[in-house]
């Protein structure tokens, strides 16, 4: 009811989602939700779509406290993995709706799958690096530095530096 007729595609409200993601900022994130809701309008069973929208509806800070989405998100993109189990951005998706909720170790094994099957994507290495903030920050900080150096257009990246860099120790650094 909230978008009685989407003005676009599927794929052209995928990429507004993905453009507003980019921005890092909770505006963007909202746009995004709105984006990707409008591309799940036009095309229910969107692959492309279900998984951006997982990827930044794990993000946000609500997805904690919203219980019935988190189990749409859950049910949502385990049915885009079985349709596509070798898409890096389902997979990417899967990992990073698994860190949100703490499960690091299987985050890690999705994201790791989505590297392999797509290297030169720096949004995988960069929630890779989240996922290993806790754990390897060392790790975290070698993987966020590939990604300020392919893709400085991640802006989201030097907020996990600053969090790698705190966690070495490097409070001044990392103000």
């Amino acid at each position: 009811m909230q978008f009685p007729n989407p003005p676009h595609t599927a794929q052209e409200h995928v990429d507004a989602g993905r453009a507003a993601m980019r921005l890092d900022s909770a505006a963007g994130y909202r746009k995004a939700d709105d984006e990707l809701r409008q591309a799940l309008i036009r095309e229910v069973g969107n692959v492309k779509a279900i998984a951006a929208w997982v990827e930044n509806f794990s993000g946000l800070p609500a997805m904690q406290s919203d219980v019935e989405t988190a189990h749409v998100a859950r049910d949502a993109i385990a049915w885009a993995l079985r349709r596509k189990p070798d898409d890096p951005d389902v997979n990417r998706a899967n990992g990073a709706l698994l860190l949100a909720v703490q499960k690091v170790d299987d985050a890690q094994r999705s994201l790791m799958k989505a590297r392999d099957l797509e290297p030169s994507y720096m949004q995988t290495l960069l929630v890779l690096a989240r996922s290993h903030l806790d754990r390897n920050p060392a790790e975290a900080l070698a993987l966020v530095s590939q990604v300020r150096g392919k893709a400085p257009e991640l802006k989201q990246a030097i907020v996990v530096e600053g969090a790698a860099q705190r966690r070495l120790g490097a409070f001044k650094y990392a103000r």
